[in-house]
């Protein structure tokens, strides 16, 4: 047997008790990493468990606050209508109804909601007609030619006619004296588009006035005359009635029918035609007269037609506020704003009508199909 040499057997000793170490060092760090390695997977498995946990929560949170949020919206939604409940007003044509306050009548039912804010509108506009120390006054009556509904305020207080009865004398002449529109027609254009007093005159100094009083009165109209001169007092509700007569002249077909009717297009001093004039066909005649002596001669009348859409009107606007056409202007502005609202009325209704037929007709057709 080999004998070892001592050094050699302490270089053994000493390697193997090194390799030990070795051994023993790699082996401790290789169990921490390992353990850290699963402490760091257990944190990031419990970290998204805790992301997804509240995010649970707070979609829980959003979809119950969502929920109630539509919930209030539908509350609110449907208490708004059952506020905006409908006004069921028996329907009465704005001509018979004598209320001498602001009136409104329509032939369909009107929302709470409609009503109100038409109402409120007006209102407004008749209160401009007081500027500063100015108190103007006016009545006035918007009558719908299709319905026979309308608007109409103080619409039997009494106003000097002023040159406003011109239009219903003429009307009556042309209609008694056809040949009138001919024999005539210079006197009649002047009277009507520049409202020539001397032309008026001639008309009636030959066609008289015991003749147009009986006619205002057949209209139902005996209020109005010129048996006291060739002027008359007149009320709104009376110079509407007057001016039916003479729209159903105009669309009568009637010979010279249509060549007295363009005289009435953009006469001296409308403020109905210039106010609504761009937009609509106006057929109108105004009135006015300043007397500071009294107050029953300071008048800026308008009457006249609106040939708007499907649903023209007569207008007829009295008003002492003389030389206030911009203000009157406003007036017929939100009159007409008025009637349009009145007339969404039927077009909603007629929309709502055509819908459930088209679904009719569709199911129908899917049936015979």
């Amino acid at each position: 047997m080999k004998e070892l040499d001592p050094y050699e057997s302490r270089i053994n000793d000493h390697e193997r008790e090194n390799q030990g170490e070795t051994r023993k060092r790699y082996s401790v760090n290789w169990k921490e990493k390992r353990k850290r390695e699963v402490h760091r997977q257990i944190f990031l498995l419990v970290a998204v468990l805790l992301i997804l946990i509240i995010g649970a929560v707070l979609l829980r949170l959003l979809l119950t606050n969502s929920g109630r949020a539509s919930s209030e919206s539908d509350d609110n939604t449907a208490q708004a209508k059952e506020d905006d409940e409908v006004i069921n007003m028996q329907f009465e044509n704005i001509l018979d109804d004598d209320n001498a306050e602001l009136t409104i009548t329509w032939d369909e039912p009107i929302m709470k909601s409609t009503f109100e804010a038409i109402n409120a509108d007006l209102l407004n506009c008749i209160e401009s007609l007081s500027m500063d120390s100015e108190e103007y006054t006016t009545g006035f009556l918007l009558y719908d030619l299709n319905t026979g509904g309308g608007i109409s305020y103080r619409a039997d207080e009494i106003y000097y006619s002023a040159s406003a009865i011109k239009g219903p004398y003429v009307a009556w002449v042309v209609q008694t004296y056809p040949d009138a529109a001919v024999n005539m027609y210079s006197n009649i254009a002047n009277a009507i588009s520049w409202s020539s007093n001397r032309d008026y005159y001639i008309l009636i100094n030959t066609y008289g006035k015991s003749g147009f009083d009986s006619w205002t009165t057949e209209i139902g109209c005996p209020d109005v005359t010129l048996s006291d001169g060739s002027f008359s007092a007149v009320s709104a509700r009376d110079l509407t009635r007057l001016w039916i007569n003479i729209y159903d002249y105009f669309t009568s077909g009637q010979e010279n029918s249509d060549t007295i009717r363009d005289l009435f297009v953009n006469t001296e001093q409308s403020y109905i035609y210039e106010t609504l004039g761009s937009e609509y066909t106006v057929y109108s005649k105004a009135g006015w007269l300043a007397d500071g002596d009294e107050a029953y001669y300071n008048v800026q009348n308008d009457a006249g037609i609106v040939m708007k859409d499907d649903h023209p009107y007569i207008l007829v606007v009295l008003s002492d506020a003389y030389g206030q056409n911009e203000l009157l202007g406003n007036l017929v502005e939100c009159l007409d704003q008025a009637h349009s609202s009145l007339i969404g009325l039927d077009d909603q209704n007629s929309s709502d009508v055509e819908g459930e037929s088209g679904t009719e007709n569709q199911t129908e057709e899917e049936n015979q199909s």
